[in-house]
């Protein structure tokens, strides 16, 4: 047998369902045994995910017995191969089960052979790259959703429901590539040339769902100005398109529209357009800027989601909802401007959006969800919105001249950071650092933290790069295990009673060797620790009878690269392991 399956780590699709009831397993597929008296089986994958091209044989055989393959497992078979390219399917084989193919994106071709009585529920759904599929007039029966998104189906015969999901059912495809609902060509439902820029026909007056999903290669559209609405999925996953002009015909924008768009720089919408879908511009990356127009009245869910460059956004007036995560990971996003006419927002609308430091919220708004503002800074409000402060850090607190903000008048208890930036000393009246207090404060190049300090909260210096100067010998049992986090990437310099002093004759020395931490002529004990102030190791036997008969050389061994700090009695040293 010809093999052309190629392989990759096993690592789990979301959502993947592994057939794990096999029988036996060849060539890195499973095989389950559904007919013992015939020699028949069905195929699926293991638990190793395939990829490229899948060639599956009509025959097998295992421990001397030759099988006949005669269906593709009953569920999830090949579910969320992503990797697979291409899928021919023997004479042999009878049925295709449910979800067989279900979230095979990269999938661009499949044979199904005269064999094939059945095809079941969800087999091909979300098999973007499909674009032409052609069934024999054997199917007598095809499931729910079967070819959902299949850009064209060829199909004359008696299976009852069209077209299982698909965009068309043998609709031919123009000189141009493109895939009409109707004669007058108005409804554009689906592209499958190999063009990189395109040229909508001024005829178009709708583009369908998924009609330029998953086309990977095109960089530019252009859309005239007799469309009227872009449809879900329209351009989902066009990850080579750079920028869209969207005309002032154009009056509904669709779920996904342009959702994964990852190069997307930047998008005009035209006043003419009243809603966008849910998840519109979900991920794409590299947008930087984008106009919300006054017609639009609600922002739906997941619109903006995980839009890393959008640094600021102006809702306009007139939109009455943000919707649940709308903005939720923009963590480029610096300032949002909400005005008056919004009334709700949504569960974790700008959670993780670690850039915005303060956010002011009108009294018009009545409803905010959990964690709508997860670590923002502060938050300006005194509405009657339930739930406070909704995962920010503060509630009306007023930044003082040097940009620390604090949750008590004392001054007590320091929750942010919103300053400029430089070499920064925590004043002393502070006694409790709270968590993300100086999360991502890239603007500093030093900290001070002074030995009042008893408590500091979770990644309180996550994201940072400056220099930590504590006043401590050791980091404090009440400050939490993570307060740096593991995003911190500066250096922290901890209290020491007297320099390392390597000139004078029998004086302690303290260096790197290797992976190993060499310290000679030590006679009190030996303890190191991590930046983080925890303890690593410690070697108690240090006494001036033991060193001497050793050689006055102890080796300590480190758990891997990194900064450390070595105590020796009232001597300590920094030390690198590279």
């Amino acid at each position: 047998m010809k093999r052309l399956i190629t392989l990759f780590a096993a690592v789990a699709f979301a959502g993947q369902a592994w057939a794990q009831d096999y029988d036996f397993v060849v060539d890195n597929l499973a095989y389950t045994i559904t007919d013992a008296e015939n020699y028949e089986v069905s195929v699926g994958q293991t638990e190793t995910t395939l990829e490229g091209d899948l060639v599956i044989p009509a025959e097998v055989e295992n421990e001397g017995v030759t099988y006949m393959v005669t269906s593709i497992d009953e569920e999830n078979a090949f579910c969320g191969c992503f990797g697979l390219t291409s899928v021919t399917i023997p004479n042999s084989i009878k049925t295709i089960g449910n979800a067989a193919f279900d979230g095979c994106i990269g999938l661009t071709s499949v044979t199904i052979p005269i064999s094939i009585k059945t095809i079941g529920d969800f087999a091909f759904d979300g098999c973007i790259g499909l674009t032409n599929v052609i069934i024999p007039n054997s199917v007598t029966g095809i499931g729910e959703s079967a070819f959902r998104s299949v850009k064209n189906i060829v199909y004359s015969g008696s299976a009852k429901g069209s077209p299982w999901g698909a965009l068309n059912v043998n609709a031919i495809p123009d000189e141009t590539g493109f895939i009409y609902f109707d004669a007058e060509k108005t409804k554009l439902t689906a592209y499958v040339g190999d063009e990189n820029e395109v040229v909508i026909p001024n005829s178009v007056t709708s583009i369908g769902e998924w009609a330029f999903g998953g086309c990977n290669g095109l960089a530019s559209v252009t859309i005239p100005n007799s469309v009227k609405t872009i449809g879900d999925g329209a351009f989902y996953d066009c990850k080579a398109l750079t920028s869209v002009n969207i005309p002032n015909s154009v009056m509904s924008i669709g779920e996904k529209a342009f959702g994964g768009c990852s190069s997307l720089t930047s998008v005009t919408i035209p006043d003419s357009v009243k809603t966008i879908g849910d998840g519109a511009f979900y991920d794409c990356r590299a947008l930087a800027s984008v106009n919300i127009p006054d017609s639009v009245k609600t922002i739906g869910n997941h619109v903006f989601r995980g839009c890393v460059s959008l640094t600021s956004v102006t809702i306009p007036e007139g939109v009455t909802s943000i919707g649940d995560y709308a903005f939720l990971s923009c963590n480029g996003l610096t300032s949002v401007t909400i005005p008056n006419s919004v009334s709700s927002i949504g569960y974790a609308a700008f959670d993780y959006c670690s850039g915005l430091k303060s956010v002011t919220i009108p009294n018009s708004v009545t409803s905010i969800g959990k964690y709508a503002f997860g670590n923002v800074k502060n938050i300006v409000y005194s509405g009657n919105g339930e739930g406070s402060p909704w995962g920010a850090l503060n509630v009306n607190a007023i930044p003082d001249k040097e940009g620390f903000i604090y949750s008590d008048a004392e001054k007590k208890t320091l929750t942010a950071y919103v300053g400029d930036g430089g070499e920064v000393v925590i004043p002393s009246a502070v006694i409790n650092i709270g968590k993300y207090a100086f999360y991502r404060c890239t603007n500093l190049t030093s900290v001070t933290i002074p030995n009042t300090v008893n408590t500091i909260g979770y990644r309180a210096f996550a994201g940072c790069t400056a220099t930590i100067y504590c006043d401590f010998e050791k980091k404090p049992g009440d400050w939490d295990r993570d307060w740096c986090g593991e995003e911190y990437k500066g250096e922290i310099v901890w209290k020491t009673a007297t320099p390392v002093t390597e000139s004078a004759a029998n004086a302690v020395y303290i260096y790197a060797y290797g992976k190993n931490i060499v310290v000679e002529n030590a006679t009190e004990e030996i303890s190191v620790y991590n930046v983080m102030g925890t303890l690593v190791c410690r070697d108690v036997a240090r006494n001036v009878s033991t060193v001497a008969e050793s050689g006055i050389r102890a080796e300590l061994q480190v758990n891997g690269t990194g900064v450390y700090i070595v105590r020796v009695g009232n001597i300590a040293k920094r030390v690198v392991i590279n």
